[in-house]
């Protein structure tokens, strides 16, 4: 007789020591990286002492939830300030320098736009005190001959990755600190006969990948790389776009459900082979741990590969396994001895999706069985809701983790889901099987078969994330501020109402209304308070993205940025206008202009303003040649867009430079290649500053705040630059910003 599953309530958690503690602490160390260390160091000083006195009351004493609630959060801050003065301040001390050093090749390169990325180790930094045998990504645009565990011999120049997030991802794995190697350096490798167990692994890797390529097509490669071993570096960057903006991206990122997949259909086939649990449980558990080494020791992965051991352990000592303790102990293994861990998002993504399946994935499908328990069609039924309630009760939870990191949400995702949940199994299999079967003598045969199954699985995928991600409205953009505030005044309201249920969330309908309620006076407020706002946004394309737009009217002033993610700048612009009242395209350098024949594909411009007709591109010129109301400036160029918004064109040896005037504020849009000693004096006094890079004579330019818009490894060549001449300089890295002026002529910046 099977055993029901218990879904537990709130009252029975203080029951479970590693689930309280254990995600206590997690949260503990989101809260310090959130906030940052000063002001996690004040509020571990408070929980600590509340925490102490809160034994002084019986009461609360007896309960123990608040005491140990309190003492694991400060500990958590403590943990996680003491990793960062331990381990990131000692290697920050060699930003903005350069050093000789000696680096071992640790993991497969990769690219990131027009660079090459090499994961090393050093063995040696030339320097008084300089920290040795520190992780380090070393960028260079040229590629180095090396295998792995080789070593690279250089002079590189450090810096520390600007954006948070990307930074906080990089503290996770160990990598404190940043170098690129300039161009005119050279580059010696010394080949070491010597490697490690875990070279290897990097081989199995490549082996793979040599399996996937012989077989399958190249987009259906890609895409089964991603798959299978999470390499992502061939899939094209509108197929990752077509996976986020349906609401599908967590299956390109190797993680719990994939490990959970292949390690459950490792059990079953040797229990239905040899009939026998524990030696199926033991298969599962090997199953496991070469996925894990596999994945290259994904934290999410990790994370199911705990929880899985754990599972199968108790099948083997025929004990049911608590989810929640083992959900608990996870956390507390990957973060105890690596409070900097908490940055990897992939964890926090994986930790908030199987809480939420934990806890609602019962709640929610329960109900909807006991009405249609006798019916006929109640086994599909069950199909139908089991990978819907799956999907809402990790996105209920994940949702404030991807609010926070990525600002947007798929409309579709059930629909997604529930088209891709069933094949995912299938597809999977028939990947390792495929790949297996490659490089077994007289049996390789089989694996075309197997490939043959793989890829029209594969297809199926791309066909229904490329039809749903071209849906209307497939992306919601939340990256508004009182969206943060509903967020933040929901959670209190919950937590208010866990308080007053003494363990348990009662009056849910109460809460959801005071949710509902508190959302549509937020969106109100808003609206009526931004209307007449005149906004000038700066896109995060890596180059020159900017838009202005006041009430229902917009205008692109410059459109620049890399190729590689153009899809995904498109969906940003499709976030600020449907159609475009003007479109300029400055010049031929791709940091102003390379994404114009992208805009002009995607979007209705009403009308475009192009720099000489006698020196754009041929393609340029063939599209724009079906376009109506295209104008050309030659040298110089001015128009008053609304009331409140004008915008003078100078063009200076091929370099144009563009003033935009909101009300009594000037931004100055800096071309690559442009000179200062071109413009007057008043031109070079704006506001702000928008560069991609650092103009010649720079020294001449008194902009308040300079806004560079270069991607990461430029970032770190044009920044020391930028700083001998600005105080204040800000950065798209850290995501699109938002410059708003209001009718009392008030200023403020957003950032993403």
């Amino acid at each position: 007789m099977k055993s029901k599953i218990q879904y537990s309530n709130g009252g029975d958690w203080v029951k479970r020591p590693l689930t309280v503690v254990g995600l206590t602490y997690m949260c503990g160390l989101v809260f310090a990286m959130a906030v940052g260390v000063r002001y996690a160091v004040y509020m571990a000083v408070i929980l600590g002492l509340a925490g102490i006195a809160s034994f002084a009351v019986p009461k609360i004493r007896k309960g123990r939830a608040i005491p140990v609630v309190c003492l694991t959060i400060a500990a958590a801050i403590v943990l996680y300030v003491g990793a960062v003065q331990l381990y990131v301040q000692p290697v920050s001390a060699l930003k903005d320098t350069q050093a000789q050093v000696t680096a071992t090749v640790t993991k497969a390169p990769y690219y990131s736009g027009a660079k090459i990325v090499y994961p090393v180790k050093t063995t040696y930094v030339r320097g008084y005190n300089a920290p040795q045998e520190i992780n380090l990504l070393l960028y260079t645009t040229t590629p180095i001959a090396v295998d792995y565990y080789d070593s690279i011999e250089c002079t590189v120049q450090f810096y520390e990755a600007s954006a948070d997030t990307y930074k906080n991802y990089l503290y996770a794995h160990g990598v404190y600190i940043s170098s690129y190697i300039n161009e005119d350096e050279s580059v010696a490798t010394v080949t070491n006969s010597y490697k490690p167990f875990a070279y290897w692994f990097l081989v199995l890797q490549d082996k793979i990948e040599e399996a996937i390529d012989e077989i399958l097509p190249n987009t259906q490669a890609s895409l089964a790389k991603a798959l299978f071993i999470g390499d992502k570096s061939n899939l094209d960057a509108s197929i990752k776009d077509s996976f986020s903006s349906s609401g599908v991206s967590h299956i390109l990122v190797v993680s719990g459900l994939h490990l959970t997949i292949i390690a459950m259909c490792f059990y079953k086939l040797i229990k239905k082979l040899l009939g026998h649990i524990r030696l199926a449980c033991i298969g599962g558990i090997i199953a496991v741990i070469l996925f894990v080494v596999i994945s290259g020791f994904s934290m999410s992965v990790m994370r199911s590969g705990i929880m899985m051991t754990m599972f199968f352990i108790g099948k083997m000592l025929n004990r049911n396994n608590d989810s929640l303790n083992s959900l608990g102990l996870a956390a507390l293994i990957l973060t105890l001895f690596n409070p900097l861990g908490i940055g990897d998002m992939g964890m926090l993504m994986s930790f908030s999706a199987t809480l939420g399946i934990i806890v609602l994935y019962g709640r929610i499908k329960n109900p909807i069985m006991n009405k249609v328990l006798h019916s006929k069609y109640a086994g599909l039924i069950n199909a139908v809701a089991s990978p819907i309630c799956v999907s809402l009760s990790a996105v209920i939870f994940t949702l404030p983790v991807t609010i926070c990191a990525f600002g947007t949400v798929s409309l579709y995702f059930l629909l997604t889901n529930l088209l891709v949940s069933f094949v995912m199994p299938l597809t999977l299999m028939s990947i390792v099987l495929m790949v297996c079967f490659f490089y077994v003598p007289f049996l390789s045969f089989l694996a075309y078969a197997f490939g043959f199954v793989a890829g029209v699985l594969c297809n199926y995928l791309l066909w229904v994330t490329g039809t749903v991600s071209s849906l209307p409205y497939a992306v919601i953009n939340v990256d508004k501020p009182f969206v943060y505030f509903w967020l933040a005044a929901t959670i209190l309201i919950i937590g208010v109402g866990f308080i007053m249920g003494k363990g348990r969330i009662n009056h849910i309908r109460y809460i959801a209304a005071s949710s509902v309620s508190i959302f549509v006076i937020s969106v109100a407020v808003y609206s009526l308070t931004t209307g007449e706002d005149v906004t000038l946004h700066i896109l995060d394309t890596g180059g020159n993205m900017v838009a202005v737009t006041y009430k229902d009217n917009t205008a692109i002033l410059s459109c620049g940025g890399s190729y590689r993610r153009a899809s995904q700048y498109m969906y940003s612009l499709g976030e600020i206008t449907r159609e475009p009242q003007l479109l300029i395209i400055p010049d031929k350098s791709w940091e102003t202009s390379q994404l114009a024949p992208n805009i002009l594909n995607s979007f209705d411009v009403e009308n475009v303003l192009v720099y000489s007709s006698k020196k754009y591109k041929n393609s340029l010129y063939l599209q724009l040649a079906g376009t109506d109301n295209v104008n050309a400036f030659d040298n110089t160029y001015t128009t008053t867009l609304w009331d409140r918004v004008k915008v003078s064109i100078a063009m200076c040896d091929d370099s144009t430079w563009l003033s935009v005037k909101i009300d009594d504020v000037t931004i100055l849009l800096c071309p690559p290649q442009g000179d200062c000693a071109a413009l007057s004096q008043q031109v070079l006094s704006p506001t702000y500053a928008v560069m991609a890079k650092a103009p010649k004579n720079m020294d001449i330019l008194t902009a308040d705040t300079v806004i560079l818009t270069s991607a990461d490894d430029e970032y770190a060549i044009q920044q020391p630059t930028i700083t001998m001449y600005s105080d204040d300089i800000r950065s798209t890295i850290q995501g699109d910003i938002s410059l708003t002026v209001s009718p009392m002529k008030d200023v403020s910046i957003w950032q993403k």
